[in-house]
């Protein structure tokens, strides 16, 4: 049995190990979890405890448990069509080199399959000669594993984002519950299980030049973030572009960073980052201060 401290004590927990900070409207699902979990094994949280500091299994419902998987495909379709129709046609046109790209806060992949698709369009090749140019992490193994399984639900498919869908039809097989992708396809994205608050992203090795880190900041705690985007702005490349969602973007704080405006969209980039290969690309910056 559940005792009223129990659920404050696996919150406290969450933030302390991970980084975690839950929202209110998570409170009811997380709390039936912990009330299922407890009676089931029939352990005190204090055993409990110390099996998920174990690690395996217990610890990756959890996991799956508190953070947040809510994605779908080309979710933001305007970012998607800024990557597109401007940055990735500009990066071609400067850098005589295919562009590295990494979803850092992947969920279940759609994310990370989406990036993959929009780059093989824009460089008129088939996905498998992007193998490897696109890496995807995530702090939940479970939604890895989904990743990994390639089996979605109808709800991962939105009219935001539609006007790409058409690049994921010749590698989906569909019936009335869910939407398969082809094996081939998802064995070209690397995926690591990462936090990207206790871990040194030895795991992600190089450095990016396109970071996407949507709808993950809010999450987490005001004074984790600056860990996490300083070890972002490490991964990234001299003149790489950092994603945010939108929502995040006027909370990113790092000195070495400044936003740009495009088309309406925001982006990131280091205030070093040479910016006349980009404007012989016929891409033209709009500081922000």
């Amino acid at each position: 049995m559940r005792r009223p401290q129990d659920f404050q004590a696996l919150l406290l927990w969450l933030k302390r190990n991970w980084g975690l900070s839950i929202r209110e409207t998570q409170f009811e699902a997380l709390s039936l979890f912990l009330d299922e979990k407890l009676e089931a094994s029939g352990l005190t949280w204090e055993l409990y405890a110390s099996v998920i500091e174990a690690g395996g299994p217990e610890r990756a419902d959890l996991l799956d448990a508190a953070t947040v998987n809510e994605t779908y495909f080309f979710r933001d379709g305007s970012q998607f069509e800024l990557l597109r129709r401007r940055l990735l046609p500009a990066f071609r046109a400067t850098h005589g080199r295919m562009p590295r790209l990494w979803s850092a806060a992947c969920a279940s992949g759609e994310e990370g399959l989406s990036l993959l698709l929009v780059l093989a369009d824009v460089w008129g090749l088939g996905p498998e000669s992007c193998r490897h140019q696109v890496w995807a992490s995530d702090i939940n193994p479970r939604a890895l594993e989904r990743f990994e399984a390639g089996s979605f639900r109808p709800a991962s498919f939105r009219a935001d984002g539609r006007q790409f869908h058409h690049l994921l039809d010749p590698f989906m097989t569909k019936d009335e519950a869910a939407v398969q992708i082809s094996p081939a396809l998802l064995a070209l994205i690397p995926k690591r299980e990462v936090n990207l608050i206790t871990d040194s992203l030895a795991s992600v090795p190089g450095t990016f030049d396109f970071i996407f880190l949507r709808n993950m900041m809010l999450y987490v705690p005001m004074g984790e973030r600056p860990v996490i985007y300083r070890k972002i702005v490490d991964k990234l490349s001299p003149d790489g572009v950092l994603v945010l969602a939108k929502a995040e973007v006027p909370f990113f704080q790092d000195d070495e960073m400044e936003l740009k405006e495009i088309d309406g969209n925001f982006v990131l980039t280091k205030k070093s980052s040479p910016a006349a290969p980009w404007k012989q690309g016929g891409l033209e910056w709009t500081a922000r201060t």
